[in-house]
């Protein structure tokens, strides 16, 4: 089985997608904070995928990005939720991560992507 980290700061739409992602046999963990997002990567090892919305509350997706970095070599995928067209990531995947999802998308084009990789 997977395993998924969501994050994202608007809480029902963390919930449908961690509902969505259970249904499809992906262990999935949840924050909705750089925060706690940064707490739960760093304790675990057993992350597949990361999934961050880019914006999140008064900070950034990228903080979570940048603080796991020396980490973003062992996930399957990390990837940005936006709802921006315009938001220049390229240094960021020559960093390792794996692309942008743009808002809005729905969870199950996220998991076929996922699954496809």
């Amino acid at each position: 089985m997977n395993t998924i980290l969501l994050i994202d700061d608007e809480v029902d739409l963390l919930e449908l997608m961690s509902w969505e992602f259970k249904r499809e046999n992906f262990n999935v963990l949840t924050a909705s904070t750089v925060e706690q997002a940064i707490e739960i990567a760093s304790s675990n090892d057993s992350i597949d995928y990361i999934i961050s919305d880019l914006k999140l509350h008064n900070k950034s997706g990228v903080e979570i990005f940048e603080t796991l970095e020396p980490k973003v070599e062992t996930y399957k995928a990390f990837y940005f939720l936006s709802g921006y067209t315009g938001t220049d990531l390229e240094s960021l995947k020559e960093r390792g991560l794996t692309g942008i999802f743009i808002k809005p998308i729905s969870t199950s084009e996220i998991i076929e992507t996922l699954k496809a990789a």
